[in-house]
């Protein structure tokens, strides 16, 4: 069951990490990478911040104004076709505050089942809190990237009315993968 477009999941969130990843080579390739899962899956449009936090965090300055002109690029012309209303999204867009608390009971009805997904999610969300005081980058990262894909659910049905779908979990787990060998990985091994 799928309600944007069916492709697999592994796919676009493939593509999404190695925008990540060619973010940390300070390639501006990443924008292109990132393009990719628009077209596989445009709500990934809403993991936008997640690279801005890690462009902000991980880039020097000189680098980083390269990888903002990509994704300024991509972010004009997502704009330009919303307001053109080439999406198909556009009709159901309306900000409702009903919906978005509304979804925040079908994310507790879509994780009850994945009780691992909550036995892992907690500890590393606690662990990586108490480690991240002395503001260590990737661990503000991950913390910021597990936010990010738990509250895009909400925005997703609050305004565009889009059902909670298992497969937009799978950002999740990738980030809470990343923050659990953050937690146990030495300081000198995290850049």
């Amino acid at each position: 069951m799928y309600d944007t477009t069916s492709t697999y999941e592994n796919f676009w969130v493939f593509f999404y990490l190695l925008s990540l990843y060619l973010i940390i080579k300070n390639s501006i390739t990443s924008s292109f990478a990132f393009t990719i899962t628009l077209f596989l899956k445009p709500i990934t449009i809403l993991f936008l911040p997640i690279n801005f936090l890690w462009i902000l965090l991980d880039i020097q300055l000189k680098n980083r104004k390269k990888i903002f002109l990509g994704f300024a690029i991509i972010i004009f012309v997502v704009l330009m076709a919303f307001f053109t209303q080439n999406l198909d999204y556009t009709n159901n867009s309306g900000f409702s505050l009903e919906k978005m608390f509304f979804s925040f009971n079908e994310i507790s009805n879509s994780l009850r089942f994945d009780s691992l997904l909550i036995i892992v999610l907690i500890p590393v969300l606690v662990l990586l809190y108490l480690q991240s005081n002395n503001f260590h980058s990737r661990k503000i990262f991950v913390l910021f990237g597990i936010f990010i894909t738990m509250i895009s659910q909400v925005l997703l049905y609050g305004i565009i009315d889009m059902t909670i779908q298992p497969y937009r979990f799978v950002p999740l787990i990738v980030f809470i993968s990343i923050g659990f060998g953050i937690i146990f990985s030495k300081e000198s091994d995290i850049k």
